[in-house]
């Protein structure tokens, strides 16, 4: 299948609601692989404080704050700051959790993923349907996850004034039948195309704005993956670029950065 520039999952979503499908929840998906929240989970950074190194928390979150779940097969609040720690309850992908202590963390985890992708993070106090404990904030995000009735733009445009729109396809000898492409002021864009034999799209992040491990997230929860077509990727985490590939090869998925620093995730679907 043709690599193409296009967005994770959000791509295809979008056309039928929606495009960088959320951020939310703790579990492994390693580039490809899916790993046990059940164990561990690593912490991503702030976007305000974009370093992949797990800085000591002090005045990362605030009591109160909502934080997301991105570990798709979901995090174990615990009844104390460790993995021996008793489970108190399974926190799905995607669902909001409130931060309870803002206290500097103490407990430092990490979780590999299956395609070599390190997860760092701590635990973290938090609260879910009523009851506290800790969580590890590794794969926690405190950016809201898109929903279901959610488009790209509608998603980007709450967060940022638009600043510009372009619906009219290049002249490039290819055939579409849908093309649009978007920015804000924040400096996200996203490009969709629709075209004979498939989709393409890419969301553009700007420099600052998430780590490479946040970045990581948000790509991981963009698609769907199922026993039948298991997603498996690749990580070159020196270079900070994950290819992810579906098992009918008929979607293609990746993280990268352009010369400016940018993360451009992208998606391409073959029909």
């Amino acid at each position: 299948m043709k690599k193409a520039d296009i967005s994770p999952k959000i791509n295809r979503r979008v056309k039928n609601s929606w495009i960088l499908a959320a951020l939310s929840c703790f579990l492994l998906v390693g580039c490809g692989g899916q790993s046990s929240t059940e164990s561990t989970g690593p912490a991503p950074t702030q976007a305000t404080t974009p370093t992949d190194k797990p800085a000591q928390a002090e005045g990362r979150y605030q009591s109160g704050d909502a934080i997301y779940c991105y570990a798709k097969s979901g995090l174990v609040l615990r009844d104390k700051p460790d993995q021996s720690g008793a489970k108190m309850a399974s926190v799905p992908f995607l669902a909001k959790v409130t931060i309870v202590d803002d206290a500097p963390f103490q407990s430092a985890f990490s979780v590999k993923e299956a395609c070599g992708m390190e997860i760092k993070g701590f635990w973290v106090k938090a609260s879910f349907e009523g009851k506290e404990g800790y969580l590890f904030d590794g794969y926690l995000l405190d950016h809201r996850p898109y929903g279901d009735e959610t488009t790209v733009m509608d998603y980007w445009g709450s967060f940022s004034k638009e600043v510009s729109s372009i619906d009219k396809a290049p002249d490039d000898g290819v055939e579409y039948y849908e093309y649009y492409k978007k920015s804000w002021e924040n400096g996200v864009s996203f490009e969709s195309s629709g075209y004979v034999g498939g989709s393409n799209s890419v969301l553009t992040l700007p420099k600052g704005m998430f780590s490479f491990q946040e970045a990581y997230l948000l790509m991981t929860s963009q698609y769907i993956e199922s026993p039948e077509n298991p997603i498996k990727c690749t990580c070159d985490i020196a270079k900070q670029n994950v290819e992810c590939n579906s098992k009918d090869e008929l979607e293609y998925i990746s993280l990268s950065t352009d010369d400016e620093g940018n993360f451009l995730i992208k998606d391409s679907y073959a029909d």
